[in-house]
């Protein structure tokens, strides 16, 4: 009981209050990448093998524009006149030509040309137009289609790429609600 009695008895020091911070940053070391697994190596198979496996398909024939008129290029679907007018317009050298000549200053920052909006855009307009040829083409390409497939509606533009020399332009056509018969001119 003496050894209480003292300890209640004595002086001793209270410790102060710690004071707790708001916020703590706490850094962990960041986890170690796992090392790549390397790849197994590639089989080697003899080439003998590999040609004996492989069905030979024949090539098909190399059709020159010169044996296919412009015209005879027939849509990949049952309807595609977009199709039809890009494989039509991209055929043809002087659409590249055409679109080669066109002013920087009329063409759009991605090379786009709206030919036609409703009408004939100005550069397509007249019979002397910088794309008068790419008209003609158009024009030309689109009528040999059936009508029923010209009368079909269409909603926004329709884009036609082209390379040329300068690049992949594209040619824009219509907005809104229109018919490939109104570009053709058949309406």
């Amino acid at each position: 009981h003496l050894l209480l009695t003292a300890a209640l008895v004595a002086p001793h020091d209270v410790a102060s209050p710690v004071a707790t911070p708001a916020m703590v940053l706490l850094a962990f070391p960041a986890p170690r990448a796992a090392e790549p697994v390397p790849e197994p190596p590639p089989e080697i198979v003899p080439p003998s093998v590999v040609a004996a496996a492989t069905p030979v398909e024949p090539e098909p024939p190399q059709v020159t524009d010169a044996d296919t008129p412009l015209l005879a290029v027939g849509p990949p679907g049952p309807c595609a006149p977009a199709a039809t007018l890009q494989s039509a317009l991209a055929a043809a050298p002087e659409v590249r030509k055409a679109l080669a000549a066109v002013p920087t200053h009329q063409r759009s920052v991605a090379d786009a040309i709206v030919i036609w909006n409703s009408d004939w855009g100005a550069l397509a307009r007249d019979a002397d137009a910088p794309l008068a040829s790419v008209r003609r083409v158009v024009t030309r390409t689109l009528r040999a289609l059936p009508a029923a497939c010209l009368a079909e509606a269409v909603d926004g533009p329709r884009l036609v790429l082209i390379d040329a020399a300068a690049g992949t332009m594209v040619l824009a056509f219509g907005s809104g609600s229109w018919r490939w018969q109104d570009v053709a001119g058949t309406a």
